[in-house]
């Protein structure tokens, strides 16, 4: 799970870690808010002092780096107090000016104001809302009372906008807010014969019972500080602690798989060398898991099975590497290997030279060996049957001859050194390792006999088999014989 951050919650992540998101949230809106009020309240003191006292009180650097850094708060102070005065409106909540754009019906510039952030939502607080809106039904009530649940953070920005511009109109907004709903036109003026571009709205905004017609004529002009908020992070943070503390185990468990299961999918895509069957196995597993975790009751039992069947092929290629010997890696060898060439070339002395030149012989040699070795192991975690190359010769067939005769050693309990006895050994002495043979007796014996020949004779040579299997139970004996029937 990656750290908590005090954003808003993740949709890619699951549920539980959505929740923790949102309390993280929480408490991050509410030590705003109350540090917001805090600097309001003493800005507020210090300028009823200032009043009183007829001149300004001497403020420390503290003071003023601390509570007077927030325009905000000194301009609905200094706008409060003219508003009294002469009954006028006057701007609130302004954040900074839009460039250079002035408002339509009037040559003063345009600012941004001050609003409120969206409220986060999780991923059942998601369904909870679409599942109220579904059920209010497609009468008029039910459209109006839906459009005005959606309507509540687009209501509190035109409020916003209208405090920090009194003198602007829906045209503004949009052009703040919505840019693409405004049209922009070059038309000629018939009294002066100059070229003035002209604003309207667009079909989509000039719609009867259009929401931002009646948003923007019941909006007033309210600042953010003063609008009700959005985001009761109180109550969510509440529900929350009690979404944790009534939360069963099984269900906890479920939250968490879909994170566990991603997580085993990494570590098993993590193996470096692996046999073929390993990542048509994951690709299968993610593809079950994506499949599972979109349905509304997930069922993890075929995703574990298949998480299941993929590691048994990486315990079986870790468990056949290690009784192969292939205990080194093969980087670390070819590592080594370029480390002693590098010695050869510093070294000076004949002697060293030479040294260095067998170690590094020696090293390349393992190194061939570890590779040949580790691709007949994966050649036989994918295959139900693999040539051995060089037959009993060869780096395999000496690697599986020692496993043969450990494997008697750990039967007899033969705990020395010393080599057993070849297959074809005669064991005329009574040394116990003599009599000990490096395979077990064979179960059985089987014949193989081909041949291609012509049946009947001057005839096309077709293919002949015999077959025969001995053990101490049974003795079987088949043939398969082919005829050339095209001219007989």
């Amino acid at each position: 799970m990656k750290s908590l951050e005090p954003g808003p919650p993740n949709m890619n992540y699951c549920l539980l870690h959505q929740k923790l998101q949102m309390l993280n949230c929480c408490i991050e809106r509410k030590k705003s808010r109350e540090w917001h009020q805090l600097r309001s309240s003493v800005h507020s003191v210090l300028e009823e002092s200032k009043t009183s006292a007829g001149s300004p009180a001497p403020l420390s650097e503290s003071d003023d780096d601390e509570f007077y850094e927030c325009n905000e708060n000194s301009t609905s102070s200094g706008d409060s107090r003219s508003s009294s005065t002469s009954g006028k409106k006057h701007p609130e909540g302004r954040l900074r000016q839009l460039g250079d754009i002035k408002l339509l019906n009037c040559d003063e510039p345009l600012y941004i104001p001050v609003t409120q952030e969206p409220a986060p939502v999780t991923e059942d607080l998601l369904e909870e809302q679409a599942e109220v809106l579904v059920q209010l039904g497609t009468h008029a009530e039910g459209a109006a009372l839906r459009a005005r649940m959606q309507s509540a953070c687009l209501m509190s920005d035109m409020e916003a906008f209208k405090a920090a511009n009194p003198k602007s109109v829906l045209e503004d907004f949009v052009r703040w807010y919505s840019p693409r709903d405004l049209i922009e036109e070059e038309v000629t003026d018939e009294e002066t014969g100059k070229k003035v571009t002209k604003y309207h709205l667009s079909q989509r905004m000039l719609l009867p019972g259009n929401m931002w017609l009646e948003a923007w004529e019941s909006a007033r002009p309210v600042p953010a500080r003063r609008q009700k908020r959005l985001f009761d992070d109180t109550k969510e943070a509440e529900k929350v602690l009690h979404f944790l503390a009534s939360a069963k185990t099984s269900e906890v468990i479920t939250y968490l798989m879909p994170m566990l299961i991603h997580c085993a999918l990494l570590q098993l895509a993590e193996e470096e060398e692996c046999p073929r069957s390993l990542p048509l196995k994951l690709e299968e597993t993610a593809m079950k898991a994506a499949k599972v975790m979109r349905s509304p009751e997930p069922k993890y039992e075929g995703v574990l099975r298949c998480l299941y069947q993929a590691e048994v092929i990486v315990a079986q290629i870790q468990s056949v590497s290690t009784k192969f010997g292939l205990l080194c890696n093969l980087e670390e060898m070819q590592s080594k290997a370029t480390e002693s060439m590098q010695e050869m070339t510093r070294s000076s002395s004949m002697e060293g030279v030479s040294s260095s030149w067998k170690s590094s012989l020696k090293d390349s040699e393992k190194a061939s060996e570890q590779k040949e070795i580790r691709k007949f192991v994966l050649d036989l975690l994918d295959s139900y049957e693999v040539d051995v190359p060089g037959a009993g010769k060869g780096v395999v067939g000496k690697r599986i001859r020692h496993l043969f005769a450990e494997a008697q050693r750990a039967s007899h309990l033969i705990l020395d050194e010393k080599p057993l006895a070849a297959p074809s050994t005669p064991t005329e002495s009574n040394d116990n390792h003599s009599t000990v043979s490096e395979f077990p007796a064979p179960s059985g014996k089987e014949f193989i006999l081909r041949t291609s020949m012509c049946r009947p004779p001057g005839c096309t040579v077709t293919p002949q088999r015999m077959y025969c299997v001995i053990t101490r139970e049974e003795f079987r004996l088949a043939g398969a014989f082919s005829e050339d029937t095209t001219f007989l």
